[in-house]
């Protein structure tokens, strides 16, 4: 059989043989005739390879997880529209399926994410070490090594072994609480802050670009997004000795107060540990090179690429709930990590207007599995305490480069309790930008560009839009 990708459009007269691969969105022109065993991408579509046999029970597994998806939709999600009580809207206590088996219904009436806050309320945080830093040890909430997994459909592909942690389950099921150690970079390494480097440990800290950003509930984002970027680019190209720096989103968070009523955009990221990509996503980002920025087909499939986010306090001191990340130095992505999927109706935050496919914004942990890590007691994760409006950090969501010895940051906000005596302190507010970063191609980059440039098609080269 064959697997037609969501939104393929095939024309009179064509004929498609066995066992094809016909991608999203491809065009197949009228009398079009398509080998066994190809794969089909673009408009209008072209035969980009031809499929091993390996390649073919692979993607078939994808018809019975369409199968299986379909019998876990029918038994765990809730239709949403204007007859359903109020209460049964994102943000709001969810209503029971009416079919769903007891053992597999939600613990009191909540998602697996709230049961996820029940399960970490208690965690102590308390001092460690040398009185006068600032290092804590305390709970965090990690995936479990034996966490269920499931082969996974999605616009951009079957992704086997992955990890889906929602539905009318407990969050134990996919969890399991860490004892962590967070250390204050202001004074665990002799340089300081300055000691933490990009491509060694992650991140790095820099200066924050001057900016005078609005209150959050008056956030003007274009004003960010042609003022702020332009320095934000510059400062992060230069940090990350890339060649060059694309603006991909922004997003500011803040306290309860200000947040989107009812839904978790714009709070802070106190879930789990987790970064926002993982290596399946490295073909979008390169289509959104080419038909986004208009970048040369052929740059754009083999320049060396990562995502970053710069990350900055915003309004005032971040005193309370900063961000922690994972020093890469402490971590092995190979034996330390799972892949996940978030449901695909969580509020993540990021919006913008509808684009074609090979122009927006890859969705984080939604269209390809995203990374995070297992628990291991050998981690270190670091902190900077009362984290200044002139201070940002910059940490990698995913470098997709064969030589980066530090693949992706994973990083979470971090309840710090120095302050929790004291009565007035603010809450936090700050931005986090998502910028993609392009290198000179590495190692056999070139020999292999034709091939690649094969597979972001014509109809990625567009003039360049603005953000």
């Amino acid at each position: 059989g064959c697997l037609i990708g969501i939104g393929a459009t095939i024309l009179n007269g064509a004929k498609i043989g066995a066992n094809c691969l016909i991608g999203a969105h491809t065009f197949i022109s009228e009398g079009k005739i398509i080998p066994d065993n190809s794969m089909v991408l673009g408009t209008p579509g072209k035969v980009v390879k031809t499929l091993t046999p390996e390649q073919v029970s692979a993607f078939q597994k994808g018809v019975s997880a369409y199968v299986t998806n379909s019998d876990r939709f029918k038994r765990h999600c809730i239709r949403i529209d204007e007859d359903m009580p109020s209460n049964a809207l994102p943000g709001a206590t969810t209503v029971e399926a009416p079919t769903a088996p007891k053992e597999e219904r939600a613990v009191n009436g909540s998602t697996t994410f709230r049961s996820l806050g029940e399960m970490m309320e208690g965690v102590v945080w308390a001092r460690v070490g040398d009185a006068s830093k600032r290092d804590w040890q305390g709970d965090f909430a990690f995936f479990r090594p034996d966490a269920p997994t499931a082969t996974v459909t999605t616009e951009w592909g079957v992704f086997e072994d992955v990890v889906e942690p929602f539905g009318n389950f407990p969050a134990a099921r996919w969890f399991t609480n860490g004892r962590a150690t967070v250390v204050d970079a202001r004074t665990h390494l002799p340089e300081g802050k300055d000691g933490y480097l990009l491509d060694t440990h992650g991140f790095c800290f820099v200066e924050r670009p001057s900016y005078a950003f609005e209150e959050h509930e008056e956030q003007d984002f274009r004003r960010v997004n042609s003022q702020f970027a332009p320095q934000v680019l510059e400062t992060v190209r230069l940090a990350a000795g890339a060649k060059k720096a694309f603006w991909l989103s922004h997003i500011r968070r803040g306290e309860p107060a200000v947040r989107k009523v009812g839904t978790v955009a714009d709070g802070y990221v106190v879930g789990f540990a987790h970064a926002d990509y993982g290596p399946e996503n490295e073909t979008q980002f390169r289509q959104v090179l080419a038909g986004r920025y208009d970048v040369e087909e052929n740059e754009a499939a083999t320049c060396g690429l990562s995502v970053v986010n710069l990350w900055a306090p915003v309004n005032r001191t971040a005193y309370r709930h900063p961000l922690a990340m994972l020093d890469c130095t402490t971590f092995n992505m190979q034996t330390d990590s799972v892949r996940y999927l978030l449901d695909p109706l969580l509020d993540t935050g990021y919006y913008a207007p509808p684009r074609p496919h090979n122009q927006r914004v890859p969705i984080a942990a939604k269209d390809c599995p995203a990374v995070a890590p297992v628990y291991r007691e050998s981690h270190s994760w670091v902190y900077l305490s009362d984290m200044t409006e002139e201070e940002a950090v910059i940490f990698k969501q995913y470098d997709f480069r064969p030589s980066a010895t530090s693949k992706a940051t994973f990083h979470q906000a971090f309840p710090d309790p120095y302050h929790e005596s004291w009565q007035q302190c603010p809450p936090r507010r700050s931005i986090e930008c998502r910028i993609m970063l392009t290198f000179d191609p590495e190692g056999d980059a070139a020999h292999t560009s034709a091939t690649l440039s094969d597979s972001l098609s014509s109809d990625l080269r567009r003039q360049r839009r603005s953000v």
